[in-house]
């Protein structure tokens, strides 16, 4: 009782003393092994923290024959009736909760990324400045054959090597083929650029 800051004489309720009308005791255990941030985990300790329950009572009747069945004395008993209730935590290391919590991070990263993503290209007003921003445009790349990397320039290189090997008139009407004209001054000069200039100088 002095544990819970009680003593049998003060009054419970209805004028009646603990004394009285007995009371019941929760009698919490809390154990655990952390020591803070920083140490870590040690050995095992615990403490008894009590609280009486508010309004609360408890008596037990014990009944003593002196001559059975003749003469009975009935004690109606009173006092603290004590429950335990014991919980705490004990910390170990665990590679699966250090798993399941990565992957459950870098999910909701990512599904963070496509709903801000998705928001700014398809909801906000400014979708369209959102999008310049978000995607960055790079320049046009140039294979080693001097064309650019399109779905055409493949079928540009094998005219380029073609007209290497006509002539002057058999060029142009070769022209045609190609998805990037040359230029008309390169028809005139009546010279085919080196395949490595080709790309960076005379497609479109």
């Amino acid at each position: 009782m002095r544990a819970a800051d009680k003593n049998l004489d003060a009054v419970n309720y209805d004028g009646q003393t603990y004394r009285e009308t007995g009371v019941t005791m929760l009698l919490q255990i809390v154990y655990s092994n952390f020591r803070g941030n920083f140490k870590g985990k040690g050995s095992i300790q615990y403490y008894y923290k009590p609280r009486l329950v508010t309004r609360s009572s408890y008596n037990y009747y014990s009944p003593e024959y002196s001559d059975y069945r003749s003469l009975r004395t009935l004690n109606n008993i009173h006092g603290v009736f004590i429950e335990a209730i014991q919980g705490g935590s004990l910390y170990t290391w665990s590679f699966n909760n250090l798993l399941i919590q990565l992957t459950t991070s870098l999910t909701l990263f990512a599904v963070a990324t496509v709903v801000t993503d998705f928001v700014a290209l398809y909801i906000m007003p400014e979708h369209g400045v959102y999008e310049k921003y978000i995607y960055e445009e790079t320049k046009e790349h140039f294979a080693r054959d001097g064309m650019r990397h399109t779905e055409h320039g493949s079928d540009n290189a094998r005219a380029i090597e073609e007209l290497q090997t006509q002539t002057g008139s058999e060029r142009s009407n070769s022209m045609s083929t190609l998805e990037y004209p040359l230029s008309k001054a390169l028809l005139e000069d009546d010279e085919i650029p080196d395949i490595e200039d080709s790309g960076s100088r005379y497609v479109d």
